[in-house]
């Protein structure tokens, strides 16, 4: 087909429309069917169908020379096929696509920015996925581009990016705005955080450090140079908002202006920057054969997310402690919490890692007042799979192998290869590293309910989990924030079983009418372990009294901590998986 020509048009951001034109060789075009173009329906790394075809709109299709109107028609909710008359050579396909979402996975135009996604912007011709594509950008003149496709400026406001295929043009966001930039060069390669909306906020003198640190900390789990020339840290901060998308040579981050500050909320955000971009190498390179080649119409199956993001949901909070980012302790602190989350999730028992990844789009981005009960995360959930075989990779071996070799022998052995992996190259690779036979233990992670015994597996590295005790009475609800509507109702609790339903609104507690801001606790004053409490609720209008009887309150804090006397050996492997000497 040759090459393709986009141009797009953000001139008018308070209009909120991208104006985007293509234009087109019809050479090669069949008299009878003509050509089809598509949009993407979803973006990788993010498991959901969003039909970005929605956005749409004015489309219409011209002679390129004569700005005749030529015939098209709709084949599918995102397709559109252009039969061109006889003499036609080139033709103009115009629309516009309406962009005010401020995610990581949509696009947005503001006064003050613009960022396209890929997915929702660019119309491809089914025939030719692989077709070189040019796009001249316009924007206002003051603004810049940061994209990891090829990028000129060409005229104050004029830009031309260029790439080739489908592939590269939904895989390299584009940010545009009066934004910052901080450049640093970490192992040899050119690295650039963007940094759009801080409205003149400073960001930390240790931004710029501590992503590097964790650049080369990523890098060395998988060995060898980086698998890219240049990369860019897409960074978008607004009022509120938190989210990433992992991209092969950018991420696309977005987080609240407020982030950096206090330390706690720094790490979360460095928690994020680690996360993307260690899915340079686990996602964008090595990743499910499901994967290996997208359909962006329709959903890719697979039961292997709880690697392709678990893992990775290891790796981030791991790479900020190798980094000193986080200490030990605080490193520690977030893996009891995340594994205190998980016991209070009735869905674990219920539902797999493997199948809460392979029901992924139709689950994971559309949480309801069941959610908990009936399903579980593979990200913070998939990071425990990975830290439970991390520690006893590291037991067996005495510490001279770790969940860093399977990842980087899993890296070499497929993608390396041509190939993405099954769940058999994942067995084989951990009982290589191991020097045992891992399907067993694998399979009770990630095929059965996930309940690992982390005190026996934290016990070699001279760490104990300890359990608060706790005598308060629980229900075993969530309410909505600002609300006295229960928002769930956990699964074979005291509130479950008295039959409290989702939706119910609070009203009194033992005759004492509760509020948004009184209700948590009046309960702890009236509700006691083993006794009746009244509660007197609204129920679609109707008024009725609910008996519950209160439980002990389970669990809710763990810590982890060094025991009172480890040996040489436990100090040795402790140290040695926390990437500290002193701990």
């Amino acid at each position: 087909m040759g090459q393709l020509n986009f141009t797009l048009d953000l001139r008018e951001p308070a209009r909120r429309h991208v104006h985007v034109t293509l234009v087109i060789d019809f050479a090669e075009a069949d008299q009878v069917d003509g050509l089809e173009f598509l949009l993407p329906a979803w973006t990788p790394g993010s498991y959901l169908i969003r039909d970005y075809c929605r956005h749409i709109g004015d489309f219409r299709v011209e002679n390129a020379e004569s700005g005749e109107s030529l015939p098209w028609r709709k084949t599918a909710k995102n397709r559109y096929r252009v039969t061109p008359p006889t003499g036609c050579s080139r033709g103009a396909l115009r629309y516009s696509v309406y962009a005010h979402e401020l995610t990581v996975r949509t696009s947005d135009l503001t006064d003050s920015h613009a960022f396209i996604s890929g997915a929702t912007v660019f119309l491809w011709p089914v025939s030719d996925p692989g077709a070189k594509a040019v796009v001249r950008l316009q924007v206002p003149d003051s603004w810049d581009v940061a994209t990891s496709l090829r990028a000129v400026r060409e005229t104050p406001g004029g830009w031309r990016l260029e790439g080739a295929g489908l592939d590269e043009f939904v895989d390299s966001p584009i940010l545009a705005g009066s934004f910052s930039t901080l450049s640093f060069t970490a192992l040899d390669r050119p690295h650039s955080l963007v940094l759009d909306g801080l409205n003149g906020i400073e960001p930390p003198e240790t931004l710029v450090r501590d992503t590097a640190a964790i650049v080369e900390h990523a890098a060395a789990v998988f060995g060898g140079p980086p698998p890219y020339e240049d990369y860019k840290f897409l960074c978008m901060f607004t009022d509120s908002g938190r989210g990433g998308l992992e991209h092969s040579a950018s991420s696309a981050l977005l987080a609240p202006r407020s982030t950096f500050a206090p330390e706690d909320s720094y790490r979360e955000f460095m928690g994020l920057v680690a996360h993307e971009f260690f899915h340079v190498w686990n996602v964008k390179r090595m990743r499910p054969h499901e994967l290996w080649e997208f359909d962006y119409e329709r959903e890719n199956h697979t039961e292997l997310l709880w690697l392709a993001e678990g893992f990775t949901a290891y790796y981030d909070d791991h790479l900020c402690r190798r980094a000193g980012i986080s200490t030990s302790r605080q490193y520690l602190e977030v893996l009891a919490k995340t594994i205190s989350d998980l016991r209070q999730t009735p869905g674990r028992l219920r539902q797999s890692l493997s199948e809460a990844s392979f029901d992924a789009w139709i689950r994971l981005y559309r949480p309801d007042e069941n959610t908990r009960n009936s399903t579980l995360s593979y990200y913070g959930n998939g990071a425990l799979a990975a830290v439970s075989l991390d520690l006893h990779i590291r037991a067996q071996t005495a510490g001279s192998k770790s969940l860093d070799d399977a990842m980087a022998n899993l890296y070499q052995r497929t993608y390396l290869a041509g190939r993405g992996y099954t769940f058999t190259d994942v067995e084989e690779v951990l009982g290589e590293v191991a020097g045992q036979d891992m399907a067993s233990r694998l399979h009770a992670l990630v095929r059965q309910p996930l309940d690992p015994d982390f005190a026996a597996l934290l016990a070699p590295f001279g760490l104990e989990l300890e359990e608060a005790e706790s005598q308060r009475a629980y229900l075993g609800i969530r309410v909505k924030t600002r609300s006295t509507d229960v928002a769930s109702v956990l699964r074979d609790g005291p509130a479950d079983i008295a039959g409290l339903m989702p939706g119910d609104e609070l009203l009194a507690m033992d005759g004492h009418r509760v509020r948004s801001e009184t209700w948590s606790k009046i309960s702890r004053q009236v509700a006691s372990v083993d006794s009746p409490l009244q509660v007197l609720v609204a129920r679609r209008g109707r008024i009725l009294t609910v008996t519950v009887r209160p439980t002990v309150q389970p669990a809710t804090s763990l810590t982890i901590a060094k025991c009172s006397n480890p040996t040489p050996k436990q100090d040795e492997l402790r140290r040695g998986w926390l990437f500290d000497p002193e701990y």
